[in-house]
């Protein structure tokens, strides 16, 4: 499973303080917390959830790395997302969320950026000059991986490490 492991910045408004070692899984804004959990109803765990206390607004974003042999590919992986997380958004509203928004975030497994990513990094106020850097290490970060992945297959059956 490809990991990518990068602090985001965000706008001067917004502060980011790490929890302890026991919540290592939780990063809380002022008004937002970013959370890893699950959730019901169908015990569902996306990559990043997004929950303004204030405003009762949610985002929901999985992150997904198919294969892009097929010119639909994207658009098959984005519905395929949508429609997972369609009961943990009605879920959120009957649980008094004013707006429940789900992103598919997909990074190809040969490197493509997924043509609605942006979209999902200012969702996530982040700036538009750090979303140029992020999609270049994710596409380098895929690719790295693909490559990790065809080298043990490689050397598995051919012998040569």
């Amino acid at each position: 499973m490809l990991k990518i492991n990068l602090f985001l910045p965000v706008n001067d408004s917004m502060f980011v303080e790490k929890l302890s070692s026991k919540d290592s899984n939780h990063l809380y804004y002022r008004s937002v917390a970013f959370v890893e959990q699950r959730f019901s109803p169908a015990n569902l765990k996306p990559d990043i959830v997004v929950l303004n206390r204030s405003s009762r607004d949610a985002t929901v974003v999985d992150v997904t790395c198919p294969y892009e042999g097929e010119c639909d590919s994207f658009k098959k992986a984005r519905a395929e997302k949508e429609q997972k997380y369609a009961g943990l958004k009605e879920w959120m509203k009957d649980n008094n969320y004013n707006s429940v928004t789900v992103h598919a975030f997909i990074v190809g497994s040969l490197g493509a950026w997924g043509p609605e990513n942006l979209k999902t990094l200012k969702a996530l106020h982040i700036s538009a000059r750090y979303s140029k850097l992020f999609s270049i290490l994710c596409s380098v970060d895929a690719l790295k991986g693909s490559h990790a992945i065809w080298a043990s297959r490689n050397s598995q059956t051919s012998g040569v490490t």
